[in-house]
């Protein structure tokens, strides 16, 4: 069976999900209806005056712009997935 036929069985069975899907398509309808956004102009200035700069995570010298409680990611195990293969492959 495919995907396609299973989402129309339960669909046909299922009156919760058929509201979610009538809403999601609402919306997607409003969405295409509604035309162009636009930004006003004072938050587009005003946007253009947040200050940015970049951090250096290796310098000595901006400490306390580090992340608290960094740890290398080399010392994260190996995820184990011996068992997940196996599920998948029916053994």
């Amino acid at each position: 069976m495919t995907a396609h036929m299973r989402a129309t069985h339960h669909l046909a069975l299922c009156p919760e999900c058929v509201a979610a899907v009538d809403a999601q398509t609402s919306a997607r309808a409003r969405l295409r209806e509604s035309g162009r956004v636009s930004i006003p102009d004072s938050l587009l200035s005003q946007l253009t005056q947040i200050p940015t700069r970049e951090i250096d995570m290796t310098s000595g010298d901006a400490a306390t712009d580090r992340m608290p409680g960094a740890f290398p990611a080399s010392s994260i195990p190996a995820p184990m997935t011996r068992g997940r293969m196996t599920r998948r492959w029916g053994r």
